[in-house]
């Protein structure tokens, strides 16, 4: 009998798990606003169906009626200034809300999401802010949701778990564990928000032992299109789960991340920045080369390569990184160790220090672009070459660089954990070189001419790698542009399965109209300009 019981609940709980989730047809937003407790006939919600600024008007003051002035900031009030100039880059800066509202907690964002559809107002969800171009995380008319307040980090009772909301940057999360000498798999830098990080992949320093961000997500709160709050993990919502680790902002608002937590054995790390000049560039694309295709000799290590002009210099800056102060003298870095730096910053310290130490200039204009191809020698150093030798056909630049950072076989073999990601790479095709190009300057003016040099630089860089059969055409999202079509990248399959997936949760299109900044399901950000794409 107990037997025959077992088998019952295993048998109803797959039949459970393989049930998806499914919007009720007639599924009707203001009723179900009104079962979250809001007392709709108070609202102006009978103005509806509205659209542009005038929906937005009526979502904006039902929402400053429910949770007040310090919640919901309008045009007129002095933290709208402030909050506007809290972006990384004064290009989302620009973007004139009709308000800003701050939740506190999910079920805040479920009403958002409600209101959103009642009135026809479109919105953008900020978690940290650091994405270069308008619209990701901001909007000109609508709502921008900023999720500062939803900034827990906590731990489990068994210290395996951090549960961290996407409010949070990563500096203020590795300070907190540093002192259990605790850390989780996250950004590079310190002022980068968690939420639009993981939800595109996530490059960590760690990411050759523990793989990126999305692979070490034991469980996302998420809430959907209809309001719903729901928890997705390996096994309930395992296809939300999978679509959320690289799908970006098309399956809901994550409210919250829990994060497998890994082991700072000493309490520190070894790492910093070293600076070079020109004459070592061959040297420092061969290091970078070999490193690359030896990473499984040491996992502890890691490193990222930046090739920069500013006012007619040309210098490199290598980021390099040991989880084991006692690997910074072993064999796997004496190619670096053998370049002799005119600065370095490389020593022991806690990881939090270390984070907060990587740092780009921020309130300026910035553009980031992206591409890739299986790491080759040669195809890095005519990458390096082209950069520099176009470098002179920009318009005025406060800082140009290309970064070079590899996505080795041991990041790409954690990707297949737990159910596997959305991003669609196979460690058995060897390890990809991803390239960032980024311009910094200051005139609104230049902006055109700054996407225009840029793709001149990569469409070069694309040419060469077809030719000799290294191109990816696959683009990391959070280093991607305006421009380019990421989620084409994850290839057709995968492309599908995010649709279907996006079809079940959100059959409204809810996330394709009313969200519509970041990277969609079906197309770049902004098409038909002919700058670069794949």
């Amino acid at each position: 009998m107990l037997f025959r019981t077992a088998s019952l609940v295993l048998s109803l709980t797959a039949t459970a798990l393989a049930q998806p989730f499914v919007e009720s047809p007639d599924f009707d937003p203001v009723q179900a606003l009104s079962e979250k407790g809001i007392d709709v006939s108070s609202l102006r919600l009978n103005l509806t169906p509205r659209s542009g600024e005038s929906g937005c008007a009526v979502a904006c003051e039902s929402l400053t009626l429910i949770y007040g002035h310090d919640d919901v900031l309008s045009p007129a009030s002095p933290q709208y200034a402030n909050f506007s100039a809290s972006y990384w880059s004064s290009i989302p800066s620009a973007a004139r809300p009709a308000c800003v509202f701050t939740p506190s907690n999910a079920p805040a964002v479920s009403i958002l999401v409600l209101l959103s559809r009642i009135t026809s107002c479109p919105f953008a969800v900020k978690s940290g802010g650091h994405a270069a171009f308008a619209g990701a995380s901001s909007i000109t008319g609508g709502i921008t949701v900023s999720l500062d307040r939803l900034n827990e980090i906590t731990l489990s009772e068994d210290h395996s778990i951090a549960s961290v909301g996407p409010g949070n940057r990563w500096g203020t999360v590795y300070a907190a564990l540093d002192t259990h000498n605790l850390t989780v798999i996250g950004g590079r830098a310190a002022d980068v928000g968690v939420g639009g990080l993981t939800l595109g992949g996530g490059i960590s320093f760690l990411s050759n032992i523990y793989g990126w961000a999305c692979d070490n997500v034991a469980q996302y709160e998420v809430v959907t299109a209809c309001g719903d709050i729901l928890t997705a993990t390996p096994t309930e919502h395992q296809d939300l789960y999978w679509a959320l680790r690289g799908g970006g902002n098309n399956f809901g608002v994550v409210t919250r991340f829990d994060l497998y937590t890994h082991p700072l054995p000493n309490g520190t790390v070894w790492g910093g920045q070293r600076l070079y000049g020109e004459q070592a560039f061959p040297a420092l694309i061969n290091a970078l080369t070999d490193i690359t295709d030896n990473a499984s000799s040491d996992l502890t290590i890691d490193q990222i390569v930046t090739f920069g002009v500013t006012n007619g210099t040309r210098i490199a800056a290598v980021e390099l990184f040991s989880l084991d102060p006692s690997r910074s003298t072993a064999p796997q870095l004496a190619n670096f160790n053998a370049i002799t730096p005119f600065t370095s910053s490389t020593n022991s310290r806690p990881y939090a220090d270390l984070i907060a130490s990587v740092t780009s200039p921020a309130g300026k204009r910035d553009f980031f672009s992206t591409l890739s191809y299986t790491n080759d020698a040669a195809m890095n150093a005519f990458a390096k070459d082209t950069f520099l030798s176009l470098a002179a056909s920009w318009p005025k630049t406060e800082l140009l660089t290309l970064t070079l950072h590899a996505i080795t076989v041991p990041q790409l073999q954690h990707m297949s954990a737990r159910g596997g990601n959305a991003l669609g790479l196979d460690p058995d095709h060897g390890a990809v070189m991803i390239l960032l190009l980024q311009p910094i300057w200051d005139d609104v003016a230049d902006d055109e001419a700054m996407y225009a040099a840029g793709s001149k630089v990569l469409e070069a860089i694309k040419a060469e790698a077809v030719r000799r059969g290294l191109y990816r055409g696959w683009a990391y999202m959070n280093y991607a542009s305006r421009f380019q079509d990421v989620i084409r990248g994850y290839g057709e399959e995968n492309k599908k399965r995010l649709g279907e997936v996006a079809g079940r949760y959100d059959p409204a299109g809810v996330w394709r109209r009313l969200v519509p900044g970041g990277f969609k399901l079906d197309g770049p950000p902004v098409g038909g300009t002919g700058n670069f794409n794949l």
